[in-house]
């Protein structure tokens, strides 16, 4: 049994000098059995000196098991992590230790995916929270930019100082938006895509962005499996990494974009626990850049991580590239070491049948009037206050409330009908998915439109992905905002509401 056990096994004496040792210790360390015979255990164990391990066993006691991690070291000098039982006893007078070691190199992996899973939650939790703030304050800054341009006559000075507020704004939403795609899953828009058609069409687009001194080179897969993701954001992931891998090569370089159809076993699973067994389509970007060290590889995805200059990177690149690829089911993996470059796969499941778009409105060019009664409910004074100001210039009745409690007094007391309620999403008392539940048993014929800057709640997801131009993403401008107001009117015109009193009888 001691011969052929799974683990290695040492009896060895106080001072660590090896007295007998089994097959697997000697397989596992790289020795015969007469030269690991001929050491000790400090020749093997690197974690702890000779001081420290006499120390160990001397405080033992004969018979009670005790369990330490280790790291050893093999014949060729390579080393791996161990977790060692040790139990003391006497033989004829002279105390012997037996020690056995399990190697727990790939517990140790797993540990480190599930700790970093574990912190990315983290991380993603306290940025969806500050995009949240942010973007309230956002909408307020370019509604009233907007409002304020419509005052000032045309030629004006103070006109292009106003644009170059509202351009601030809208860099400063792009920003929040790339932290909201790696912290929650986010509105998007999925179809049925091939990526080997995403890979030609962005590399066209990106060639004469990455320098001429880089050589690209595409590998697409002409019998590619279809994945279901939204294309915008896929196309985000590429450039991202496209453009980390010119930065990553300065003195230039080859770049290879590859794409491939793979599956996914339960072995690869054990040690990557945030895939997932089945079918994928595989996205293949390798670089021969200067790569990452360990520390610098243990933080890649991690947001505002960044090794670029100030003013060159937001650290958010790579951050961005896990929450969109993690929103669409997939799975993504770095590989790099310094001077040997650097390979990034991603991993999306294989489709297995269509689903439904969100048609985008026909209001692209134009805000629209109109003499409508909107409830609108938002907890940030700012927001309420410039929204409110937008759809009554362009002609709405605007009745207001700061939650959903009140929104519901209000639309209780309200003597005619509300076409549609505008409601931001998260609030206090009462969030905007409850309340709009609540208030269709008031108004079942009126429409409904969400607006946040957080779309944690995946209830959320699955009610507005079904109606047309139900969500406004903030931060936004009239000309994002009254569109939607206008096209979901105009959706419930041929069904117009019953009076409101034999609704509530």
């Amino acid at each position: 049994l001691v011969e052929h056990a799974g683990d290695a096994l040492f009896l060895h004496d106080l001072e660590g000098s090896f007295i007998q040792v089994n097959q697997q210790a000697c397989d596992v360390l790289g020795y015969t059995r007469e030269e690991l015979l001929g050491l000790s255990v400090s020749d093997v164990e690197t974690t702890f000196g000779q001081k420290r391990l006499e120390q160990v066993w001397g405080q033992m006691v004969p018979g009670t098991p005790v369990t330490i991690s280790g790291v050893h070291r093999r014949k060729d000098g390579t080393t791996f992590p161990v977790e060692v039982r040790l139990v003391k006893f006497d033989e004829a007078g002279s105390p012997l230790l037996l020690a056995l070691a399990r190697d727990i190199t790939e517990r140790t992996h797993l540990e480190d995916q599930i700790l970093q899973t574990q912190k990315m939650q983290a991380v993603g939790l306290l940025a969806g929270g500050v995009a949240h703030d942010f973007n309230n304050m956002l909408s307020a800054i370019m509604s009233y930019v907007y409002l304020a341009t419509e005052l000032i006559p045309e030629g004006d000075k103070a006109i292009g100082y106003l644009q170059q507020v509202q351009r601030a704004a809208e860099r400063a939403g792009q920003l929040t938006r790339r932290l909201l795609a790696f912290s929650r899953p986010q509105m998007i828009e999925p179809r049925i895509i091939d990526l080997s058609a995403v890979v030609i069409d962005i590399v066209k687009m990106i060639r004469p962005l990455i320098g001429e001194n880089i050589e690209l080179v595409t590998i697409p897969n002409e019998t590619l499996w279809t994945v279901e993701a939204d294309p915008t954001q896929i196309e985000q992931v590429f450039v991202n990494l496209a453009f980390n891998a010119r930065d990553a090569m300065p003195e230039g370089g080859k770049l290879t974009i590859e794409t491939a159809n793979i599956t996914i076993d339960a072995d690869y699973t054990r040690l990557h626990p945030d895939a997932m067994v089945g079918d994928h389509v595989l996205l293949i970007i390798t670089d021969t850049g200067t790569g990452m060290s360990e520390e610098v590889e243990s933080h890649a995805f991690d947001p505002f991580y960044t090794t670029k200059e100030v003013g060159k990177g937001t650290g958010l690149g790579l951050s961005m590239c896990y929450g969109i690829v993690t929103q669409s089911g997939g799975h993504i993996t770095l590989n790099t070491a310094l001077g040997q470059g650097t390979t990034i796969k991603i991993y999306l499941p294989r489709s297995e049948g269509s689903v439904k778009m969100v048609p985008s409105g026909d209001y692209e060019d134009a805000i629209p009037m109109g003499s409508e009664t909107i409830l609108l409910v938002e907890d940030e004074q700012m927001v309420r206050s410039v929204s409110t100001e937008m759809l009554k210039e362009r002609g709405f009745i605007v009745l207001r409330a700061s939650n959903g409690e009140d929104a519901l007094r209000v639309a209780h007391e309200h003597g005619e009908d509300i076409h549609l309620l505008l409601t931001d999403v998260v609030m206090p008392l009462m969030g905007g998915w409850e309340l709009a539940k609540r208030f269709k048993e008031l108004y079942p014929e009126a429409g409904v439109i969400y607006m946040s800057g957080y779309t944690g709640d995946l209830n959320l997801h699955q009610g507005v992905l079904s109606e047309v131009n139900a969500f406004v993403p903030k931060p936004f401008t009239s000309r994002e905002l009254l569109p939607k107001v206008r096209a979901v009117l105009d959706a419930q015109r041929k069904n117009p509401p019953s009076p409101p009193e034999s609704r509530m009888e």
